[in-house]
C-alpha cells in the first residue's frame, strides 16, 4: 500500500471539441488572398504590354540610344587624336 501512495492520482480528462477555425485556416486564407491578388496583378500588368506570346525569337534594337552614340563619336575622336591628326581638324568636324 505504500507505493500506491505515493502515486499521482491521474488526471481528469475532458472531452473538448476542437475548434474548427483557428489562427492557422485564417492565416493560410490570407495568404491565399495575397496570392490570388498577385497573381491577378501580375495578369494585368501582362496583358498591358500585349498579352502572352507577344515577342518571339530574339528581340533586337535597329537604332542606337543616343549616349551609346554620343560615346562612340567621342571615341573615334580621341582615337583621332592619339593617331596624329592634327586638334584642329578633330575640333572643327
Amino acid at each position: 500500500m505504500a507505493q500506491t501512495d505515493l502515486i499521482a492520482p491521474p488526471t481528469l480528462r475532458v472531452a473538448v471539441a476542437k475548434p474548427k477555425f483557428g489562427i492557422y485556416y485564417a492565416l493560410l486564407i490570407i495568404a491565399l488572398g495575397a496570392m490570388l491578388t498577385a497573381c491577378l496583378i501580375l495578369y494585368l500588368e501582362i496583358r498591358r504590354f500585349g498579352g502572352f506570346g507577344t515577342v518571339k525569337g530574339k528581340v533586337a534594337s535597329s537604332e542606337q540610344p543616343a549616349d551609346l552614340l554620343h560615346h562612340r563619336v567621342h571615341r573615334e575622336k580621341l582615337l583621332q587624336i592619339a593617331s596624329g591628326v592634327s586638334m584642329h581638324s578633330v575640333v572643327n568636324s
